[in-house]
């Protein structure tokens, strides 16, 4: 079962109980973020029973054609999404040995859908099976058309399935970037003939529509594109792929003639075996085929007929169900959520066409007494975001015909991309060339720059196009910062911040900052960031340290006014932090040292210094081990609030001296303004503690906790002398991971006993003997001494 982690937690919640998933196979960055205590974890770059994760012995499980492959949730009318279970033969059957493209291995495939879309299982199963090779390019670079154009000819990919909207964008700004490929394939909803013509252009052979739903493995049909002429309104939908079998028939399941409109069935071995725990649903869409004796055909829903030319064309659907964006929605589903959060009233739900020809959802209710403030609001946490109406307009009573049913073609038009408040105007010359593009993107320019762009009927498509006409218009943005800032006044805001930020170049050496000056004779500490990536734990340390050079920090990035928080791998963060201290370092005299996650960082580049030929003097690691991974059976699940809490509590709030019990019954912001007054009761903490810097601290601190946890030191010993400051309050697995030390180090590592707790180390009073302990360190006295300091 693929599980979008985007989805909201109810859905993602559903999803889980209604599989009966035995594990979650998850990123390491999200399986802290995810508050599900019965389901375990299994983090994908982990081996399952290196770290006793999954326990249970694997058994052989034989497995047939008709065994189940996997199972693909979509939209279902009855307000829950319905799963749908693929069998293997089905897979089988899109991928080998097909009539329309023969995959070789030296093709190469990319998937710019949602890896929980149907086609996936064309693109990802295509390739391995055959060979071939896959190659990913991250979500946010694929939100700007320029880097997938050029990902799409650097990679030389030749086989690939769009979505239509994407497509046309694609076409209409980078056509010449499909030239090269050999299979093109564009579905998810009717096919644009003005796009297909100009594609015709760049790619005479090798374009594909794709047609075919969930419940029939991704594709049914596949019709060719060769040529589209200026008469033509549609493109056809084609023929049935290899071991498929389609059929238009009447009401009574009789074949219709070349011209006649009727329901198109499907099947053949591409066919679904049902819809998981839902018989009734299963016995009504998956029905005996009367055509070829015990096997089933799919009522699709759509209505279609056959040309002259034995093509299948699309005349759209008997039920209330749309496709947007290549989405399949029913339409009824939202209609009922609505509903709900309408106590029961009246709701419709219909898609909506604009005049650029952008489909979007719009709704209808009859509760005068509620906000569509509310029912966003409430919408967004029940139901994905391509599901959430573009707007929303208030009727008496729904639109009735002679039978008493909603009437929807008397639905009045509804203006989408209108403010739901006070319309602010643009106040400076880039909020005006804003507000000129978003307007001509949205199709509106009822709404002010105080209004967000995705609750103006914004999507991820139409943001793509937004970034496009940005950068045309000479407005320098990064995809993302629509998500960020999705108002004109936050936008104009932060992209007048990034020029200031290009005047202000920042460099590595920007991280290295002075704690405390000594003599030049004597060796200097370089510092590494522990969690959060703040230096004020080293600030009374470093002042503490009588008997060394000068002192200095290593900041983590993403603290600066002008920085934007990143999660960091270990090996990125080292890059930095060796940038930042080359020419500066002086070899077999400083030392590099580090508390937490500070430890680790200061090993790495203890090792990199190694590998360059110029060691440092000594690696002094504060209190921690080599492998921080916590077994899942010591994991505490919890919601996201509480883990901001948590790392704010026992992080910053600990660093200023303050317990988890001054904390009780408080909320995050309280819990924030006490610890930044207290933070700022020391001078030099003062210059630089304010609420940004402690929002920025906190994302930097739940990275780096995740970070912790799929961590692996690379495991070359270093002839470094390696020293440890070890305290006495860990349990008794941490306990015994110290003495592994041992085993990255040539020479044997000197563990020393440190007053406090992992915490209260480098706070006073125990933070004085930890600097008499390190003094008498740097003056290489006998460990005798150090353990008797």
């Amino acid at each position: 079962v693929a599980l979008d982690y985007e989805l909201p937690l109810e859905r993602r919640q559903f999803i889980l109980e209604d599989s009966n998933a035995k594990f979650l196979v998850i990123q390491p960055t999200l399986m802290n973020s995810i508050p599900w205590n019965e389901v375990p974890m299994i983090a994908l770059t982990e081996e399952p029973n290196k770290k006793g994760i999954l326990k249970a012995e694997l058994t052989h499980v034989k497995v047939t054609s008709e065994s189940n492959s996997y199972i693909c949730y979509t939209s279902g009318s009855t307000g829950v999404p319905k799963g749908v279970v693929v069998p293997q033969k089905a897979v089988l059957r899109l991928v080998k040995n097909t009539n329309y493209y023969n995959v070789k291995p030296e093709d190469r495939f990319m998937t710019v859908v949602n890896f929980a879309f149907d086609t996936f299982t064309f693109e990802f199963w295509a390739a391995i099976l055959n060979g071939a090779s896959y190659h990913i390019l991250e979500k946010e670079e694929r939100l700007n058309l320029k880097n997938l154009s050029n990902f799409l000819v650097d990679k030389k990919i030749t086989v690939i399935f769009f979505t239509v909207t994407l497509f046309n964008q694609l076409i209409e700004q980078y056509p010449t970037c499909i030239s090269h490929m050999k299979c093109v394939l564009v579905g998810g909803e009717e096919l644009s003939v003005y796009h297909m013509k100009k594609a015709l252009e760049y790619l005479p052979k090798g374009l594909y529509n794709g047609y075919g739903p969930t419940e029939n493995t991704a594709f049914s049909n596949i019709f060719p594109i060769t040529e589209v002429s200026h008469k033509q309104n549609s493109i056809p939908l084609g023929k049935p792929i290899a071991n498929s079998k389609c059929y238009v028939l009447d009401d009574f399941l009789q074949p219709l003639p070349i011209g006649v409109i009727g329901e198109i069935y499907l099947a053949g071995d591409g066919l679904a075996t049902a819809y998981l725990n839902r018989p009734t649903l299963t016995a009504e869409k998956f029905i005996d085929n009367p055509f070829v004796p015990a096997t089933k055909m799919y009522k699709s829903g759509d209505l279609g007929r056959w040309t002259k030319d034995g093509f299948l064309e699309y005349w759209g659907r008997i039920d209330n169900q749309v496709k947007i964006r290549g989405y399949r929605i029913e339409c009824g589903e939202v209609e009922q959520v609505i509903s709900a959060i309408c106590k029961g009233k009246d709701a419709a739900v219909v898609p909506q066409v604009d005049k650029k020809g952008h489909k979007r959802l719009v709704a209808y209710y009859t509760d005068s007494k509620i906000s569509i403030e509310t029912i966003i609001k409430s919408l967004k946490e029940k139901l994905p975001s391509y599901m959430i109406p573009s707007a929303f307009m208030y009727l008496d009573e729904l639109p009735k015909n002679a039978n008493s049913k909603l009437d929807r073609k008397r639905l009045p038009k509804v203006e989408v991309a209108k403010s739901l408040g006070e319309m602010v105007a643009p106040k400076t010359n880039l909020q005006e060339q804003l507000f000129t593009v978003w307007s001509d993107v949205l199709g509106s320019s009822a709404f002010g720059i105080e209004d967000s762009f995705f609750d103006l009927g914004g999507d991820s498509i139409l943001a793509v196009s937004l970034i496009g006409k940005l950068q045309r218009e000479g407005i320098p943005l990064d995809p993302k910062m629509i998500f960020m800032y999705p108002t004109i006044q936050e936008l104009s805001e932060a992209i007048e911040q990034g020029k200031n930020k290009i005047k202000r170049t920042r460099t590595e050496k920007d991280y290295l900052m002075k704690l405390s000056s000594g003599s030049q004779d004597k060796p200097r500490v370089y510092f590494l960031p522990p969690a959060g990536g703040t230096l004020m734990g080293y600030i009374e340390l470093s002042r503490n340290l009588e008997n060394v050079g000068d002192v200095y920090g290593l900041q983590g990035p993403g603290l600066f006014e002008d920085e934007v928080p990143q999660f960091l791998s270990y090996e990125q963060m080292l890059d930095i932090f060796e940038k930042a201290v080359k020419d500066h370092f002086r070899p077999g005299v400083d030392y590099f040292a580090g508390h937490s996650l500070g430890g680790h960082l200061a090993f790495g580049l203890t090792q990199r210094m190694e590998k360059r030929g110029i060691p440092a003097k000594g690696l002094l690691i504060l209190d921690t081990v080599p492998n921080m991974y916590v077994e899942a059976e010591e994991k505490v699940e919890m919601s996201q609030e509480e883990l901001k809490m948590l790392a704010l509590v026992l992080g910053m709030g600990n660093m200023v001296g303050m317990q988890p019990d001054d904390f009780k019954n408080m909320d995050y912001e309280s819990a924030k303004k006490i610890i930044i007054d207290k933070a700022r009761e020391d001078a030099t903490v003062k210059e630089f503690m304010n609420n940004e810097y402690l929002d920025k601290y906190l994302q930097i601190q739940m990275n780096h906790m995740l970070l912790s946890q799929m961590m692996e030191l690379d495991t070359t010993p270093v002839h470094t002398k390696v020293t440890v400051f070890k305290t006495a309050f860990h349990n008794e697995d941490f306990e015994n991971r110290f003495d592994e030390w041992n085993e990255l180090a040539i020479n044997s590592v000197h563990i020393i006993p440190a007053e406090g707790n992992h915490v209260t180390m480098i706070r006073r009073p125990h933070v004085v003997k930890l600097g008499n302990q390190i003094d008498a360190l740097l003056q290489d006295l006998s460990m005798e001494i150090l353990n008797e300091i």
